[in-house]
């Protein structure tokens, strides 16, 4: 008994001496929730491997939010950090990304940030689909280009190493940034999402692509035609319009999606390379895979159909992405 009075006693002199102390005790408490919760942006733990904040930019007088996620400044590579972009699908949020992709795990590991935007009413203004971002005009590509210049002037960024990648919708506005902000992008993939004509996506300047696409995707079909919503081109269609925007050969080459990566009749891979003066193409295919992101969460599932746990493809777009860089020109 003695020990434990005795013990609180040199406590209670601490902070009645020193309450500074009492206050950084605060802040510590503070910060361990909120990092918990995911609200703020209040970074106090690097030594934790990473930093979590939700954060606020006003873009034409509008107040936009995204998560983001930045690695321990041990894990930067040399030339500054790469980023990658992972858009939500149709009425979904920053936060439906952050749980469904959990891209921003393997951004701890590899040395990369992550950032997941939040659309306004739930949707991405694009020229593929109607919905309620783009009948209200919504602009979605100042929103990318003033998020990318806070993070440039915020962080150590490898500005050649830009990606974004997203699923449905959010597949969406990844075409449509390659397309009307393609100078800043490095490479793109998109899940679960098409192209609803050729007129769709028309880039100036062609980006490599990675398209992962599964064969029992009701929303966005396979073979196209109607879906949920709107009415796409088949995947296959559109991944040969891409190779031809892109210069990209016919011939399809083996391709190895990740290290480690074990083939399975489920996933099927087809590598069209760009060559000297093209740009490349990937295409998985998941056999049986529904709207979903494979090795994603599948709390989903029973709407969207199977998550394929045969390929990760949070794996496979980063050694896609990896590969190339704008300033190369790969």
């Amino acid at each position: 008994m003695w020990k434990k009075e005795h013990k609180r006693t040199i406590v209670g002199q601490l902070f009645e001496k020193k309450p500074i102390y009492f206050l950084f005790f605060l802040l510590i408490i503070c910060s361990i929730t909120k990092q918990a919760e995911g609200f703020g942006s209040f970074r106090l733990f690097p030594f934790r491997g990473f930093s979590k904040s939700t954060e606020h930019i006003s873009v034409n007088g509008i107040d936009r939010k995204y998560i983001l996620h930045v690695p321990a400044k041990r894990k930067m590579p040399s030339g500054g950090f790469p980023v990658v972009f992972v858009f939500h699908g149709g009425r979904g949020s920053a936060v439906s990304a952050e749980l469904m992709s959990k891209m921003h795990l393997l951004g701890r590991d590899q040395g990369f940030i992550v950032v997941y935007p939040e659309g306004l009413y739930k949707s991405w203004n694009t020229d593929i689909i109607s919905v309620a971002a783009s009948e209200k005009h919504v602009d979605d590509v100042a929103f990318f280009n003033q998020l990318l210049d806070r993070l440039i002037a915020q962080y150590k960024i490898n500005a050649d190493k830009i990606y974004i990648c997203g699923i449905s919708n959010g597949g969406h506005i990844s075409y449509y940034l390659a397309e009307k902000a393609g100078g800043r992008i490095a490479a793109f993939g998109v899940v679960a999402s098409g192209l609803s004509s050729e007129q769709s996506y028309l880039p100036a300047v062609p980006k490599p692509v990675m398209v992962i696409h599964g064969t029992e995707d009701k929303h966005i079909p396979y073979d196209g035609g109607q879906g949920v919503r709107d009415r796409y081109l088949a995947a296959e269609k559109t991944i040969q319009h891409l190779i031809k925007v892109n210069q990209a050969t016919a011939e399809v080459l083996p391709y190895q999606p990740y290290p480690g990566f074990q083939s399975l009749p489920e996933v099927n891979a087809f590598y069209y390379p760009g060559g000297e003066r093209g740009k490349d193409v990937v295409f998985i295919r998941v056999n049986g895979g529904g709207h979903t992101w494979p090795g994603g969460g599948g709390y989903m599932d029973k709407v969207m159909g199977p998550t394929s746990r045969a390929i990760s493809a949070n794996q496979a777009l980063w050694e896609f992405f990896k590969s190339h860089s704008r300033k190369k020109g790969l």
